[in-house]
């Protein structure tokens, strides 16, 4: 949850917000980690910056700071990039062995037009134990289909990470890399004046490699919808699945969750 307060002096802000991430995994004890926060976010027609302070509780009790920013350098060239000092993303058996995570990340995307965008991440893991994580990502959106209430695009994306250190309570294979296309449909179920109903379907696949196991298939499923009540109410929902190798043996996820986004006057 993030609470936003008014615009001062035309680009500032102040904000407070409080994450909570619980889990049950096989082989740790069901337990949660929580962080609250406060910060400043600078924004401009060009930029945001967001800087905030946090403090973390659960399995480790530690202060944070991170600071996140995205940059438009023209109509096509947009840059993000950002560091924490206990990354949100930190795995959770790591977290539960008592191992912090900082990290930092950078990316550049371009925009051909609304139909088409490339995007680079680069992002870098610092774990308390001494392993160091990097991992790159490259990814490729292009429409295929346009109507005044439906859309089809394919989303192709190859990715790749390596682990100084192996093995041990979280999972940090020493190399691994992806390679995996999706489809997604979007469509405007139905638009009265400000009120609307939308709703996506994402459907993919692709193949998954990872050092020292004979690699697999990954495969996903989502379905979600969004209702905008008025430009200042927003409620998205939905719900997915997804199946990849870990160690060579094939996991499934199931996701559920729920948004609202509401903008006070």
């Amino acid at each position: 949850m993030r609470l936003y307060g008014p615009t001062s002096h035309d680009a500032w802000r102040i904000f407070a917000a409080i994450d909570r991430m619980a889990s049950n995994a096989p082989g740790i004890r069901t337990s949660a980690r929580q962080r609250t926060g406060m910060g400043s976010q600078y924004r401009t027609a060009d930029t945001t910056v967001e800087a905030a302070l946090w403090h973390n509780t659960g399995p480790l009790e530690k202060n944070a700071g991170s600071v996140d920013i995205r940059y438009a350098l023209s109509d096509h060239w947009n840059m993000t990039a950002g560091y924490s000092s206990f990354a949100s993303d930190t795995p959770y058996r790591a977290v539960a062995s008592g191992i912090s995570a900082s990290s930092a990340h950078w990316g550049m995307g371009y925009v051909w037009n609304e139909l088409t965008s490339l995007s680079l991440r680069l992002r870098a893991h610092d774990f308390s134990d001494g392993n160091r994580r990097q991992s790159t990502e490259v990814a490729l959106s292009q429409r295929v289909f346009t109507a005044p209430d439906f859309k089809v695009s394919i989303q192709p994306s190859i990715g790749a990470s390596t682990n100084s250190r192996f093995g041990g309570a979280y999972f940090n294979p020493e190399r691994d890399q992806s390679i995996s296309v999706a489809v997604v449909l979007e469509r405007v179920v139905w638009r009265r004046y400000e009120r609307s109903l939308a709703d996506r379907w994402t459907l993919g696949g692709g193949h998954y490699q990872q050092a020292g196991f004979r690699s697999g298939t990954m495969s996903e499923a989502s379905y979600e919808q969004t209702y905008q009540h008025s430009p200042a109410l927003e409620l998205n929902y939905g719900l997915g699945v997804n199946q990849r190798p870990y160690d060579g043996a094939s996991e499934v996820a199931k996701l559920l969750y729920l948004q609202l986004v509401s903008r006070f006057r």
